[in-house]
């Protein structure tokens, strides 16, 4: 597209300031161990709380990933910045070990969404609705695949056992009894929201209003543009911040 659609960035700016202070109060409440109340963060609202920003974050990005230049290699660039932190936490902090995250999640799907993405950008406005719509209800179904069941609408449906007893499958959604990692975004079902977004605007990237162009909070935009520094940054400067409270 020929504008920038500065909506996107404000809502991503937005959604990485709800993740700033989540990851905050995790390192309180988790790694720092704040003597005052804070029972309430292993609370349901916060667990909600904290899967919205997901969801945010997730489909956002799919929606920009049908609007980069050149996907993939942004995408390799992301997976490269996952498996580093990979590393140092397992280094520095293995109890807090990020095995798959949102990063890894993200770099993932879209290198796999960036092999198809012509195709995807070929497609008329009505077949991309309707594959966005199904890549929702598919995100509906098995979004608790790692917690062991399908959700088909009024039933469960439990999978079979065996899926989650291998070491290697915790990528994919089916992580063993033991399996740890502090951020964990599996491919399923968290690729099906990501193609969920690439779909939505790639039907609807020609019809968005003005108001989607214009530039509303400048500051948020920012924010939203330069995402994957901030997020690379953000825990060491929080780390570093409660160390020295702690310290003082």
């Amino acid at each position: 597209m020929k504008k920038r659609i500065h909506n996107i960035d404000e809502y991503r700016g937005i959604a990485l300031i709800a993740m700033l202070i989540y990851h905050t109060l995790y390192d309180m409440a988790v790694i720092f161990g704040f003597h005052f109340n804070i029972s309430w963060f292993f609370s349901q609202p916060m667990h909600i709380f904290q899967q919205c920003i997901g969801i945010s974050f997730i489909f956002i990005s799919g929606m920009s990933s049908t609007l980069s230049k050149n996907s993939l290699r942004r995408s390799l660039i992301i997976f490269a910045a996952a498996m580093g932190m990979t590393i140092i936490t397992a280094i520095l902090m293995p109890s807090q070990i990020i095995r798959f995250g949102v990063l890894h999640l993200l770099g993932v799907s879209g290198i796999i969404t960036a092999a198809f993405m012509p195709s995807i950008k070929k497609l008329s406005r009505k077949v991309s609705l309707l594959f966005s719509g199904l890549f929702f209800i598919i995100f509906y179904m098995t979004y608790n695949v790692p917690n062991g069941y399908l959700n088909l609408f009024f039933k469960n449906i439990y999978l079979p056992k065996i899926l989650y007893t291998s070491k290697y499958t915790f990528f994919l959604g089916f992580p063993h009894s033991k399996f740890y990692s502090s951020d964990y975004y599996p491919l399923i079902p968290w690729i099906f929201l990501f193609l969920a977004g690439a779909f939505l605007l790639s039907a609807l990237r020609y019809i968005l209003p003005k108001f989607c162009y214009k530039l509303h909070v400048p500051a948020l935009a920012a924010i939203g543009r330069h995402t994957l520094m901030i997020y690379l940054l953000h825990q060491p400067v929080i780390y570093g911040v409660l160390y020295l409270i702690c310290s003082i």
